[in-house]
């Protein structure tokens, strides 16, 4: 089964029999929830009110739309940064939003959690909810750091893919199958034929970002597979990827990516 979500100039498509899988298997090792949101907010797929206390909690109390407002709001905040944000909801569970990146652009949203912490309150004793409240996993800070980090590793690319019109086609292929080389303004200009106004006009547009932030952030996507995928080493990588100066690349990959390449490529 296939979702497809359409736009003026690119079509999303969602493999959603394998989006699933991959959301049940997550669920089942980590007694998270997960769902995938569409660009324009909409639940597509996932098991997103599956916390036996949340559902009592949207029968006890109507708090189901309060639940799906504190969602949008949360990924609200998730597509203006760009990155995985974090809040405690109104019941008092912690919960993240994740985007979801396809050579550079954002192409669905992750959100899971209904976990409690140690921020969560305990205010819920009498009867009917106390239990349920209690069985909600548990999680400390440090095993919601290691959430943070492991789950935006978690790969989506052959669950999602995209189709643009011809031009966003012809350029973002250009970029990724000529990466290595030197990818100025002025050259991509000459190339494709097009103002300057226009290819940061396009790219504001389609991409959300800068032509420069797209070239760095598929340079910075290919370096992660090639680390994660080979044993070059890591200077060898950098230059694969159009970075030749070693030191520029770790310092701009741990700035992006919160570790250094040695590091995520240990991990």
């Amino acid at each position: 089964m296939c979702k497809i979500v359409c736009g003026d100039v690119m079509h999303i498509h969602y493999n959603i029999e394998k989006i699933e899988r991959i959301l049940h298997d997550l669920h089942l090792l980590t007694g998270i929830t997960f769902a995938l949101w569409d660009t324009d907010y909409n639940v597509i797929c996932g098991n997103i009110t599956s916390n036996p206390f949340c559902e009592l909690l949207h029968q006890k109390h109507d708090y189901k739309y309060a639940c799906f407002i504190s969602d949008k709001n949360l990924l609200s905040e998730c597509g203006k940064s760009g990155k995985l944000e974090s809040h405690i909801c109104h019941a008092g569970l912690y919960d993240f939003a994740m985007p979801l990146k396809k050579n550079g652009i954002t192409a669905g949203y992750l959100i899971f959690g209904q976990i409690k912490s140690t921020l969560s309150p305990n205010k819920y004793s009498d009867e009917d909810l106390g239990p349920f409240y209690r069985d909600t996993p548990f999680y400390s800070e440090e095993k919601i750091e290691c959430l943070k980090d492991l789950i935006p590793q978690i790969f989506f690319e052959d669950a999602i893919t995209i189709e643009y019109n011809s031009f966003i086609d012809s350029i973002s292929q250009y970029i990724e199958h000529n990466i290595q080389e030197i990818l100025s303004i002025d050259f991509l200009c000459r190339k494709f034929n097009v103002s300057k106004n226009y290819l940061y006009e396009v790219f504001y547009t389609f991409y959300g970002t800068t032509v420069n932030d797209y070239i760095t952030s598929v340079r910075l996507d290919k370096a992660r597979k090639l680390l994660k995928e080979t044993k070059e080493p890591v200077y060898k990588v950098a230059e694969t990827v159009g970075i030749p100066n070693y030191t520029y690349f770790c310092r701009l990959f741990k700035s992006k990516n919160g570790v250094s390449p040695s590091k995520y490529r240990n991990r």
